[in-house]
């Protein structure tokens, strides 16, 4: 089967017609023709393609007849011209085919041509923008790399975080449990500490004097209240340097007794006694207020000084120490609350 000689196509019988020269296979759509000789028969019948047109002779025109101007003596001699008009005809048509064919061929020409010089042309422009892309591509090849790269980094960092959360959330149970222990250290140790001093009174506000006795002003404390005390039942008695000296306060004196009774005796007649003056044991001078506390530790000393505070704010009326413990009471007929520590002071302010 031939192609169109148009648009170069494969051609079917019943879309197509084939040159009627014998020696000629070339043909065309009825589409590829203008005008289109589809559905006239007796064209189809002589139809030959525009190349075979152009290679026919021109028809010959010696056997028109004409008239000589001496055969009758009448009229001119252009009178006497007959022009056949199936001639003139004929050679129109041929012109019109041959102007006909002449396109086919140009336009063939240009559809052939057409695409490589689009192609040619085009070709010529993606050029510079193939060099581009393929640079680009480099370029996103090489990126595409270095991001493989950083992300492998970044999933070891990740890992390496992952294992440090984990150490750390390790570290901090340790942490909070050496915390608990340390704190459960502390508090054994301050019992200690506070149990090494349950013997102990502490004595504040008597003024020093470089001859005084300090086991006679204990024996003089006592028997202003009541409670008969020798030197005997000490084991040692001594001035103490406070942790914070200044203001011209004296220092304090620290006894300890050989027997717990005897000590809580002497506080309990002591509070009796509500107040003790210098005057009160003999001492000359300006009267000064004396006090006789239990010798709590530094800690239970803040934490007192606390609670103190506390019961003011909170309308607290009672804070005391027994036993070297601390207590609270809010009213006379309210219950004691027992002071171990500053959270105890927090749940009572909520």
């Amino acid at each position: 089967m031939a192609k169109c000689d148009s648009c170069n196509k494969m051609m079917d019988a019943n879309n197509s017609i084939t040159c009627t020269q014998a020696s000629c296979t070339k043909g065309l759509h009825f589409a590829c023709m203008n005008p289109s000789i589809k559905d006239d028969k007796e064209q189809r019948l002589t139809w030959k393609c525009p190349s075979c047109k152009v290679k026919e002779p021109r028809a010959n025109r010696d056997n028109t007849p004409i008239r000589s101007s001496k055969d009758d003596g009448k009229g001119s001699s252009a009178e006497n011209v007959t022009v056949r008009r199936g001639t003139q005809q004929q050679d129109k048509k041929q012109q019109q085919d041959f102007l006909a064919s002449m396109r086919e061929e140009i336009l063939n020409t240009i559809r052939s041509e057409l695409p490589k010089v689009v192609r040619t042309v085009i070709s010529d422009e993606l050029r510079p923008m193939n060099s581009l892309i393929k640079e680009l591509e480099k370029s996103v090849q090489a990126m595409s790399g270095m991001y493989d790269s950083i992300k492998k980094e970044m999933d070891s960092q990740a890992s390496q975080m992952q294992k440090l959360k984990e150490e750390n959330l390790s570290l901090h149970e340790s942490v909070n449990e050496l915390h608990g222990r340390l704190s459960d250290l502390e508090n054994d140790f301050s019992k200690q500490e506070q149990w090494a001093r349950i013997k102990n009174i502490e004595v504040v506000g008597v003024p020093e004097n470089n001859k005084e006795s300090l086991s006679h002003i204990i024996g003089m404390l006592a028997e202003h209240t009541g409670v008969k005390v020798t030197s005997d039942d000490l084991v040692f008695v001594n001035r103490v340097q406070a942790k914070r000296a200044g203001g011209g306060r004296p220092r304090a004196i620290v006894a300890q007794f050989k027997e717990r009774a005897t000590k809580d005796t002497l506080l309990s007649a002591f509070k009796k006694c509500r107040s003790i003056t210098t005057k009160d044991i003999g001492m000359d001078g300006d009267h000064r207020k004396i006090y006789i506390n239990e010798h709590l530790t530094v800690k239970n000393k803040v934490l007192l000084s606390k609670t103190k505070d506390l019961a003011k704010e909170a309308g607290y009326k009672f804070v005391w120490s027994k036993n070297c413990r601390i207590y609270m009471r809010k009213s006379e007929n309210s219950p004691f609350i027992l002071i171990t520590k500053e959270s105890d002071l927090k749940s009572i302010v909520k």
